[in-house]
């Protein structure tokens, strides 16, 4: 008697994922492609260590896998987060963090045309368009990264790379997400971003959150599906557990 075999439900799609390799990370990745242990493809950069990480780029590269480079916007422009490293950045200010008021349309910081040289220097597949944290709305930020990501997709393409995509980064708090008419401001403004996925990077959610933050970041990423784009849920997870159940559309897992 041969047995028949009814699939209820199909298969769901697989969920992407990427892999930030952080400041040290590096060694434990080198370490897991010695031993081809690496299971991940696509993998995020540190602009302020990526110098320092060429090895490294360059195998990853000559496998095949993504390379997406964070020119950490944000560290540049926070109190705390800002150090030596984000301050020798080509954009970055070597004597304080940024101020929205130093973004002014009169001042030209040629912020876009130094990322996309730099993008275009490490041959990298795309990149996450400056971002800001926004801890509370309205915020000035949000139209200072909304300009630069037109001017990141315009100097790219001079540049050359119009194959390089972009990747449009929110960074604010887990508050903020809940906060209905902030979220629905967000979504509206962003709507438009020239923009291959939409990344979220809230404080207060990652590898620690417990039950309730995680429930409470999916149904407010939800909102951003208007938008039509990819998620991704940016720091949430952690290189040792990468089996940790994924959290929307893509999930992203930090490593130092």
């Amino acid at each position: 008697m041969t047995a028949t075999v009814h699939v209820l439900h199909s298969n769901p799609s697989p969920i992407g994922s990427y892999l930030r390799v952080g400041h040290t990370g590096h060694r434990k990745l080198e370490a897991l492609i010695a031993a081809s242990r690496l299971r991940f493809r696509s993998f995020v950069f540190d602009a302020a260590h990526i110098g320092e990480q060429g090895d490294l780029l360059s195998t990853l590269q000559r496998a095949g896998c993504e390379i997406i480079l964070d020119p950490n916007a944000a560290e540049t422009a926070t109190l705390g987060r800002f150090d030596s490293s984000v301050s020798a950045l080509p954009w970055g200010n070597p004597d304080r963090p940024w101020e929205p008021g130093d973004f002014g349309r009169t001042r030209n910081l040629d912020t876009a045309k130094a990322i996309a040289e730099f993008a275009t220097r490490h041959s990298v597949d795309a990149v996450l368009s400056p971002a800001h944290c926004m801890d509370e709305f309205p915020n000035p930020w949000l139209s200072i990264d909304l300009r630069l990501c037109e001017e990141l997709r315009h100097e790219l393409d001079r540049a050359g790379a119009k194959h390089v995509s972009i990747d449009f980064q929110i960074i604010t708090t887990n508050t903020l997400l809940k906060d209905l008419p902030a979220r629905e401001a967000l979504v509206a403004n962003i709507r438009h971003v020239p923009a291959e996925n939409i990344w979220l990077r809230a404080s207060g959610f990652g590898a620690t959150a417990t039950g309730s933050a995680t429930r409470s970041f999916i149904e407010s990423s939800r909102g951003f599906h208007e938008i039509d784009k990819p998620i991704v849920a940016d720091y949430a997870g952690a290189f040792l557990r990468w089996r940790q159940p994924r959290l929307v559309a893509w999930a992203v897992f930090a490593t130092g």
